[in-house]
């Protein structure tokens, strides 16, 4: 999933929005923030959401917002890519 945005949301944690390309994205696992070739941070996937709903899992094509864990708003840029966290093995 591409960055398109990043919120800041005051009690509850920084959310990403985009558009699931290609996957699942599975509330409680744990994604990696790609900048180009560099990884530039993990963290685990609090809540999916769309369309203001909250979901358990996202599918390609769902344009959803993820709330993860411990991240900070200036840790991400528009066209970051966020993957399944792959343990350095993919």
């Amino acid at each position: 999933m591409e960055v398109k945005d990043v919120f800041s949301i005051t009690g509850r944690g920084v959310v990403v929005t985009g558009t699931v390309e290609a996957g699942d994205v599975v509330a409680r696992s744990r994604v990696e923030v790609w900048r180009g070739d560099v990884v530039v941070g993990s963290y685990e996937v609090l809540g999916v959401e769309m369309a203001r709903k909250r979901k358990r899992q996202a599918s390609p094509g769902d344009d959803i917002g993820i709330l993860l864990k411990d991240a900070q708003r200036d840790e991400f840029r528009s066209g970051d890519v966020v993957r399944p966290y792959t343990d350095g093995l993919g």
